[in-house]
């Protein structure tokens, strides 16, 4: 993890970027889904370019999104399964 950080902390981009990144894996991990409007909000403000094209597919998908980062169902198990 120190690792991680030393090589981000040599691009300022990047450094700002893994704050963000770090949460919203975290509320990936944790499905708090519920969190992912405050999430948005604080991107947006911070004004990282970076991930504007990552908001925009959670828009245009929102409630899929909050769905898949709330509720425990998957579809995982039937993913790439193409027998008949």
């Amino acid at each position: 993890m120190r690792r991680n950080r030393i090589r981000c902390a040599a691009c300022p981009e990047m450094t700002r970027l893994a704050g963000p990144v770090r949460e919203f894996a975290e509320i990936m991990a944790q499905r708090r889904g519920t969190e992912l409007d405050f999430w948005i909000k604080q991107v947006r403000e911070a004004g990282l370019v970076e991930l504007g094209p990552f908001l925009r597919g959670l828009d245009q998908d929102y409630d899929a999104a909050v769905a898949g980062l709330t509720l425990p169902y998957t579809n995982g198990p039937c993913e790439g399964v193409n027998t008949i």
